[in-house]
C-alpha cells in the first residue's frame, strides 16, 4: 500500500500532531521512532523530509528536520513529491 494522501503541504509533521506545526516535538518524534524504537509514525510520508524517493527514514530525515526547525536550513520536502509504501 502506497500512502502519501496523509502527507498535507510539506513534510515534517512526524508526531502527527493536529495543528501541523513543525517544531522540536517532531524532532525527537522521529528519532524516538528511528533509534529506539518508539511510536510508529502517525504518517511515514510526513517523516521523509528529504524526499529519498525510497522512503527510508533515517538519520537523515532528522538532521533534515533539525536543520529545517532550528538553522532555517533547505525547506523539507513537498508532500506531493512523497509516497511512502506502508
Amino acid at each position: 500500500m502506497v500512502v502519501g494522501g496523509c502527507c498535507e503541504g510539506t513534510t515534517g509533521n512526524a508526531d502527527g500532531s493536529a495543528d501541523g506545526f513543525v517544531d522540536l516535538g517532531d524532532v525527537l518524534f522521529a528519532a524516538n521512532a528511528v533509534f529506539l524504537a518508539g511510536p510508529p509514525f502517525p504518517c511515514k510520508a510526513e517523516a521523509n523530509t528529504d524526499g529519498d524517493p525510497s522512503c527510508v527514514i533515517d538519520l537523515g530525515d532528522i538532521l533534515w528536520l533539525a536543520t529545517a526547525v532550528f538553522l532555517a536550513g533547505p525547506p523539507n520536502a513537498p508532500c506531493d513529491n512523497v509516497a511512502c509504501a506502508e
